[in-house]
């Protein structure tokens, strides 16, 4: 009986494990065909594609924000720029006015003192009073002008 046991034990292991092999041979391996390949490259580039608009839509959306940005800055400086062109402007305006003035003076006295020079000496110390005069005033108004804070250079539009 023993021989018999031991006969029935390797059958049965033979049948079971060459069962087993012959069913897993059976199963193929999934091989992916060349029309789901296609689809599925198809698929990927249409997601590329997507992809690539959408990049380029938002780079479009950041340039526009940008240059909007630089253009209301661009407003800003000019806007800051007139304002202190005015304020120097205008304290530059009375500055020039006396500058005028004070020539105008020495002018007239120059023209009356010519009027009754009768003499060469009298005639060059009229000139030589009036240039004096005008030296004078144009020093004084070169150091008021210096003095008034500087006008800042113009933007430059972006």
């Amino acid at each position: 009986m023993n021989t018999k046991l031991v006969t029935t034990v390797a059958l049965t292991a033979a049948l079971v494990s060459g069962a087993g092999a012959s069913a897993m041979a059976a199963t193929p391996a999934p091989v992916a065909s060349p029309a789901s390949t296609a689809s599925l490259q198809s698929k990927v580039d249409d997601l590329a594609a997507k992809l690539k608009h959408a990049q380029d839509a938002l780079a479009k959306k950041v340039d526009a924000t940008a240059k909007k940005a630089a253009a209301d800055a661009y407003k800003l400086q000019v806007t800051a720029w007139q304002t202190a062109k005015s304020v120097h402007e205008a304290a530059a305006k009375p500055i020039l006015e006396a500058y005028k003035a004070a020539v105008a003076t020495a002018k007239t006295a120059r023209d009356a003192a010519l009027l009754v020079a009768v003499t060469a000496d009298a005639k060059k110390a009229a000139n030589d009073n009036f240039k004096s005069a005008v030296a004078s005033a144009t020093k004084v108004r070169d150091d008021a002008l210096a003095a008034l804070p500087a006008v800042p250079a113009k933007p430059v539009k972006p």
